[in-house]
C-alpha cells in the first residue's frame, strides 16, 4: 500500500498515508466480535462502519462521486450515513484494498484535504478507545495535528467573544490565536487533542489542569461538535 514517492512529495498525504496504514494494520487483527463492537466516540457506527466511513468518503471524493446537494453546501451528512450503509458489510481486507488502490489521486487532494487528515486521527483514537488500546497515544503526527484542532475552533472561539484557547504541554504552547489566552490547558497533546475534538465530557474537560474559566469555552466546543454525554472510558 505504501507509495513512497507519493509520501516525499506532500508532507500531508504523507501523514494520511502512515495513519491509514496503522489504522488499516490495527483493524486487520480485530476478531469479528471487536469489528461489531460500538465505538463509544460514535455510537451510531460499530468499528467496521467506522472502517467504512474513513474509506468511503475519500474514494467516493476521488471518484467525482459527491452529490450536488453537497457540493451546494447542503447537509453532508445523509451522503456519509449511505456511503456507510453501503460499505459497511464489505471485508475488511476489500476495504483495505480499495483504501490502497489510487493513491495518487489521494495525494493530489492535500493541502486542501486537511479535514480529511484531521478526521483520519480523530477517528484512530476513536478506533483505539473502541477496543481498549492505549496504543499511539505519543504519535508523531500529533505535533501538527494539535495545531490543525486550535484552527478548527478558532474561529468559533473568536465569534464567541473569547480570547484564545492554549495548549500548554510542559514542553510547548500551542494556541488558537494570538494575544493571551483566556483558557489554558495543562496537559499532553494526546488528550488536548481528543479534548478540542470533543471526546470529553463537560465534567473531564473542567478535570483537566487549567487556567482561566472553561465554562463559555466548554459552551463553544459543544456547539462546534456535542460532547458526549458520558465518558468514553478512554483513561
Amino acid at each position: 500500500m505504501k507509495q513512497p514517492e507519493l509520501r516525499a512529495e506532500n508532507e500531508l498525504a504523507a501523514m494520511y498515508f502512515d495513519i491509514r496504514d496503522r489504522f488499516v494494520g490495527t483493524v486487520a487483527m480485530l476478531s469479528d466480535e471487536q469489528l461489531g463492537s460500538t465505538v463509544p466516540a460514535c455510537p451510531d457506527w460499530s468499528v467496521r462502519g467506522l472502517l467504512a466511513h474513513l474509506v468511503s468518503m475519500p474514494m467516493a471524493i476521488v471518484a467525482g462521486e459527491i452529490p450536488d446537494e453537497v457540493l451546494g453546501g447542503g447537509d453532508p451528512n445523509p451522503w456519509l450515513a449511505r456511503l456507510v450503509a453501503d460499505n459497511v458489510d464489505r471485508p475488511v481486507l476489500d476495504l483495505a484494498r480499495w483504501w490502497g488502490s489510487n493513491d495518487e489521486a489521494l495525494a493530489g487532494l492535500f493541502p486542501g484535504a486537511g479535514l480529511l487528515l484531521a478526521d483520519l486521527m480523530t477517528h484512530e483514537g476513536d478506533l483505539h478507545g473502541a477496543i481498549g488500546s492505549r496504543a499511539h497515544r505519543n504519535a508523531p503526527e500529533l505535533d501538527s495535528q494539535i495545531d490543525a484542532a486550535l484552527a478548527g475552533v478558532a474561529k468559533d472561539i473568536e465569534a464567541a467573544g473569547l480570547p484564545p484557547i492554549r495548549v500548554d504541554t510542559g514542553a510547548t504552547q500551542r494556541s488558537s490565536g494570538e494575544g493571551e489566552p483566556g483558557w489554558t490547558l495543562r496537559t499532553n497533546l494526546w488528550e488536548a487533542h481528543r479534548a478540542l475534538n470533543s471526546r470529553r465530557t463537560k465534567e473531564e474537560l473542567l478535570a483537566i489542569d487549567h487556567d482561566g474559566d472553561p465554562s463559555m469555552y466548554i459552551e463553544v466546543l459543544n456547539n462546534h461538535l456535542p460532547l458526549p454525554a458520558g465518558s468514553l472510558g478512554e483513561r
